[in-house]
């Protein structure tokens, strides 16, 4: 017999055989944080119903997990945590994904259902992701889904969400607080806050808050693709227009003691952590209270527009995913786009013709360069009446902008058949949909 053959016939006795020394055993102690899953290991390790060689592979495979599982100094409970925090493939997190569950006490169906419904309450969460989220990432409450969706959208280490103390539920009462804050502190500068997402349509349950930052500086007028080359909705002019809105927006905030970390989200907007302060703290004791992450945080969602666009802004960024896409199958009709930094309409052939490089934000677009291009111009919307005026819909109050109110009264029978449609063929897609060229076819405000 061959060296190799002893090899491998001394490692089927050691593996396939039906009595195993123990593997797990003793290299950890009850208050690992992982242990109950070590000694779930280890009983798959040692199953009596595996046997041949297919149980030789499986077991070297939950042993290389094991000390995987070891390492960590967490405790695994979703599918991310085993990604970032053990290392482990995707084939082997699926492989050990149920023996979580089964340890963790999964919700019984009727509970799955409401925390889907539940975890709709974040901004941007439609009912897709929030099944994600509960069935595919294991988050168990809201406020677990919020963390989930943080990691996914920014990486674990983007904002410190793990190491302060975040507000659990954001009233609208605490909403309207950090609003006044953020004017009181950037007041006499170009910035204006607007408070949108769920606390401007009086949803107490909201996660985070969402504002929407106004500008007065120029901006590019005009965004340019080619042929069917997607656009965006967080195309803008790549230019300093973002350094100086850090600078100036963000940079401020944290200099006084507001915000404690920020994550840019794409070139529209920013992800910031503001802690709450309170009447009689100095500026000294906001930023020592900052460096020694004291007190409460919320997560607060800064949309950047330019003035002229405010209107369409929140009205995309306030409605829910029902009424947004109520407004954007509207909006399509009539040949135009609305995205999260204004409203869009495409330009025809000859009023192409004279426009200045100077107010196009173009697209580089390897491969698309001898396709025709397309332009497509905002709108002025400095109001929300104007925008809804520009859709061709009915002025509706922040708080009736939800799914019982996507059809308001006077629109046309064929949006709601659009809509239906939208919704079906969109449930799959990520809420940032992208623009393409179109097919053929047409607060109580806040300056009343």
């Amino acid at each position: 017999m061959t060296m190799l053959a002893r090899s491998f016939s001394s490692s089927a006795r050691f593996l396939g055989g039906k009595a195993l020394a123990p593997y797990f055993d003793g290299r950890f102690g009850n208050d690992h944080p992982n242990a109950a899953l070590l000694r779930r290991l280890e009983k798959e390790r040692v199953s009596p119903t595996l046997t041949g060689s297919l149980a030789i592979s499986r077991r070297m495979t939950v042993q290389r997990i094991g000390d995987k599982v070891l390492e960590a100094t967490i405790t695994l409970r979703t599918r991310e945590d085993l990604r970032i925090h053990a290392g482990l493939t995707r084939r082997n997190v699926e492989m050990i994904y149920p023996m979580l569950l089964e340890l963790f006490n999964a919700p019984d169906e009727p509970a799955v259902k409401v925390l889907i419904n539940q975890t709709q309450q974040l901004d941007w969460v439609g009912p897709v992701m929030a099944q994600q989220l509960v069935k595919d990432h294991g988050a168990t409450s809201v406020q677990n889904a919020a963390k989930v969706l943080s990691r996914k959208r920014r990486g674990p280490s983007k904002l410190a969400l793990e190491t302060v103390q975040m507000l659990e539920t954001v009233s609208c009462d605490v909403a309207e607080q950090v609003l006044r804050l953020l004017q009181r502190t950037l007041e006499g500068t170009e910035f204006t806050f607007h408070l949108a997402g769920r606390h401007r349509r009086l949803q107490q349950e909201a996660r985070q808050i969402v504002i929407v930052v106004s500008h007065k500086r120029p901006f590019p007028t005009i965004l340019q693709s080619y042929g069917d080359h997607q656009i965006s909705r967080r195309t803008v002019h790549k230019g300093n227009i973002s350094t100086l809105l850090m600078d100036d927006l963000i940079s401020p905030l944290s200099v006084r003691g507001i915000v404690h970390s920020s994550h840019r989200n794409g070139f529209h907007g920013f992800s910031v952590l503001v802690r709450m302060t309170t009447p009689d703290e100095t500026r000294s004791q906001r930023v020592e209270g900052l460096r020694n992450n004291k007190g409460s945080y919320v997560l607060v969602e800064l949309v950047v527009v330019p003035e002229p666009a405010i209107g369409a802004a929140l009205i995309f960024h306030t409605g829910d995913s029902a009424f947004l896409r109520m407004c954007e199958v509207q909006a399509e009709r009539n040949m135009k786009r609305l995205l999260g930094h204004g409203l869009y309409r495409l330009m025809a052939g000859e009023e192409t013709e004279n426009i200045e490089p100077s107010d196009v934000a173009a697209i580089h677009s390897p491969g698309h360069s001898d396709a025709e291009k397309v332009f497509w111009q905002i709108l002025p919307t400095h109001t929300e009446r104007q925008a809804f005026e520009q859709l061709g819909l009915e002025y509706l109050s922040p708080s009736r902008r939800n799914f019982n109110n996507v059809i308001p009264t006077g629109a046309t029978t064929d949006v709601a058949v659009d809509l239906t449609k939208t919704l079906a063929a969109n449930s799959r897609k990520k809420r940032s949909r992208r623009l393409s060229t179109p097919k053929q076819g047409k607060e109580d405000d806040l300056h009343l």
